[in-house]
């Protein structure tokens, strides 16, 4: 990894498969480009993803760790600036330079850097929402490796969510010898599916009242609760630049149809644009996207 300071023609941030794809699709046009990744693995979500994707025709029966494997193998080319473990302290808005109108403060464990680039993308995807919850103990955050790597074995637990991630992860969790399970939600939005086998006597629909301290839901005491109140954006707040990106009601980017912010040099791509039925393949669909626009724009202002 060099840590110099770098000038680059595309800067993106974030290295799950929006961001990854984006990379190699302006890598492959020999565009001069950077990731940078605060993880220590490009894959975002797909690295805590143990199960097996049986519906992406490339990937059946993969599992998301293990395209997130392939992702960081295929980030490792000698034109990329591939940044792993890298946080971003600031990112500037240089209104009198426009063929390097961003500069980004980067930092290592080691050592500090600049980044410039003339344009931007963001792929830094979403987190659990956490709702008026705060981490706990005994609280569990959104699906993945937290809830596959836990112990449920005799103990009590409180699912709090109605959409398809808490209905799974009940059928994943019944199946690890749990006691007891509850879930808890206003309303139930699931596939019907997905709630086929779950005792209704077992499902309670409407407010709930949490106490974290307690671990107890409706003054009922669990050993765990696990929450899945879906994502929110992992906005990156540290933006100085001369206009504010648009959101939409949700706190998700507002983007075109070429993944163009209300910026016309920052993209937004993945998990942080709004758009309905997400997935790995949509995100990667615009990392594709992007990365054509931007070495278009790139060509036609040589």
């Amino acid at each position: 990894m060099n840590l110099s300071d770098q000038t680059v023609d595309a800067l993106i941030i974030g290295a799950g498969p929006a961001g990854t794809q984006c990379a190699m699709v302006l890598d492959n046009q020999h565009i001069k480009t950077a990731i940078v990744n605060n993880a220590p693995m490009a894959g975002g979500l797909q690295c805590y993803n143990p199960y097996q994707s049986d519906w992406i025709a490339t990937s059946y029966k993969q599992t998301g760790s293990a395209l997130a494997d392939i992702m960081e193998h295929n980030l490792q080319r000698p034109n990329l600036l591939y940044y792993g473990n890298t946080y971003i302290d600031a990112l500037i808005e240089n209104t009198s330079d426009t063929k390097s109108r961003f500069t980004v403060l980067a930092k290592t464990k080691d050592a500090k850097f600049h980044i410039h680039a003339r344009y931007v993308i963001l792929a830094t995807g979403v987190t659990p929402r956490m709702g008026n919850l705060t981490h706990h103990s005994g609280f569990i955050f959104g699906p993945g490796k937290n809830i596959t790597e836990t112990d449920f074995t005799d103990k009590k637990i409180a699912i709090l969510g109605g959409g398809d991630n808490a209905f799974e992860n009940f059928t994943y969790i019944q199946s690890q010898k749990a006691r007891h399970i509850d879930l808890y939600a206003k309303k139930i939005i699931a596939r019907p599916d997905l709630c086929i086998g779950i005792p209704e006597n077992q499902i309670h629909i409407g407010d709930v009242h949490i106490n974290q301290e307690m671990v107890s839901v409706n003054d009922e005491k669990y050993d765990l609760v696990c929450v899945f109140y879906g994502w929110q954006a992992k906005y990156f707040d540290k933006l100085a630049i001369k206009q504010e990106l648009t959101k939409n009601n949700k706190g998700y980017l507002v983007i075109n149809g070429f993944c163009q912010t209300s910026h016309d040099s920052i993209f937004a791509i993945g998990e942080i644009t709004h758009r309905p039925y997400p997935s790995i393949v949509q995100s990667m669909a615009q990392g594709m996207i992007a990365g054509k626009k931007i070495a278009s724009n790139l060509s036609h202002s040589a």
